[in-house]
């Protein structure tokens, strides 16, 4: 009689407060899952030393070490200050190599930073060896002019920070529609500025993409535009490079540009025969180099390295005033507002670098073999470097930063 007492008052029990017990269990779950329990995923950045200096982020990733940099008062009231090096004393969570001066890209043109501001770097050369976080101690060198000469100082300190899991930013290809006529979308806009995007001697433009679509056959006649000097209703065009359709009823894309002849106004084509099927390109990495050669009056086009067609341009490039555009051929603007792109890539764009000059194939097939990843081949001539990997930011020194239009990175 005790013994079934016993079990009836251990049945209430659970009855009672096993429902509970359930619901403890369920969010223990979830909150796991959230990596609640995992201290790592709570780590933020932190950072000590380095005075005149604040590291107020920072990760690692595929590119190297990317940290935001802020700025206080420096010594000897200097107006401004170059950083150029950064020097690993230890480290554990990175491959990097101790009593190393490493370069703060860019190495050739310096960073210059002004009290009470901030900047993005990327100091190539160092990967993560973990899936968590890393811990630093180094000295960021530096270097400032006073009325007694150029002096030169290390900031010393340690950071602790997250390895990124960051991706490349994907553009999505919206079909026309009541509202938009054209096939549109959201794009990342670069602000026009002549010393960086109108060069008279050429240019190289050089990304990396990935085609999301394999069917052209209800595309038409619209382009998928990689990167263009263009607005609608805003200027004319001056180039472009994209992935033509072809107009064909096979559906076949085109690798293809143009530059504006100012000198009569004329679209000057790559000419066409390099058509290839959607197949070939899709949800595959390729390298498309753009280069525009103004004394030898040549644009050209390579592909994975490779020389793939040509064109003469005779005259000199129209000089637009519009901004650069990343991932579309055009814009649609509300006065002087960018509302959205159209003739959109579908896909993923990454790693694209701008010259002021035309390269030389062995500097665009060195661009191909560093990879998706691979830094810039020539920094003396470099204008432009976005990564695209996380942000839109520009990490040549110049601080063009993309600014995403209708879409969210």
């Amino acid at each position: 009689m005790g013994l079934t007492h016993k079990s009836q008052s251990a049945l209430e029990y659970m009855m009672t407060y096993g429902w509970a017990i359930l619901i403890i269990v369920i969010v223990a779950v979830i909150l796991y899952s959230m990596g609640i329990f995992n201290p790592s995923s709570s780590v933020t950045t932190t950072s000590s030393g380095f005075a005149p200096f604040i590291i107020s982020s920072a990760v690692c990733n595929n590119f190297g070490l990317i940290a935001s940099v802020e700025s206080g008062a420096f010594p000897n009231n200097a107006l401004y200050v170059d950083l150029d090096g950064f020097y690993i004393v230890s480290a554990s969570g990175v491959n990097a190599q101790y009593s190393k001066l490493y370069n703060v890209t860019p190495a050739v043109h310096s960073i210059k930073l002004k009290p009470d501001s901030s900047v993005k770097i990327i100091i190539p050369g160092i990967s993560c060896n973990t899936s968590k976080t890393f811990s630093i101690s180094a000295k960021l060198q530096y270097y400032y002019s006073s009325p007694a000469g150029t002096a030169y100082s290390n900031a010393t300190g340690t950071i602790t920070g997250q390895v990124s899991s960051a991706n490349f930013i994907n553009f999505v290809r919206e079909p026309p529609n009541s509202l938009y006529g054209d096939y549109h979308g959201g794009f990342i806009l670069l602000d026009n500025n002549s010393q960086l995007f109108n060069k008279k001697k050429g240019f190289t433009i050089a990304i990396w993409f990935k085609d999301k679509t394999l069917d052209l056959s209800n595309q038409g006649c619209n382009d998928f535009g990689l990167v263009a000097k263009n607005g609608a209703g805003y200027d004319n065009e001056s180039y472009f490079v994209d992935l033509g359709t072809s107009c064909s009823v096979s559906g076949d894309f085109a690798i293809r540009s143009f530059i504006v002849n100012s000198t009569n106004d004329e679209e000057v084509w790559t000419p066409g025969g390099n058509a290839v099927k959607p197949s070939y390109l899709y949800n595959k990495w390729f390298l498309y180099v753009f280069t525009y050669n103004a004394s030898r009056e040549n644009e050209s086009i390579y592909l994975d390295g490779k020389f793939n067609i040509s064109q003469r341009v005779s005259g000199t490039l129209y000089t637009s005033i519009a901004p650069l555009d990343i991932g579309a051929r055009g814009v649609v603007y509300s006065g002087n507002t960018p509302e959205f792109g159209y003739r959109i890539f579908n896909g993923t764009l990454a790693n694209m670098q701008f010259y002021n000059v035309s390269l030389n194939s062995s500097q665009i097939m060195q661009i191909y073999d560093e990879g998706i990843y691979g830094r810039p081949v020539n920094y003396n001539d470099l204008m432009g470097w976005w990564p695209l990997y996380g942000d839109a930011l520009d990490y040549s020194g110049y601080g063009t930063d993309g600014i995403p239009i209708n879409m969210s990175i």
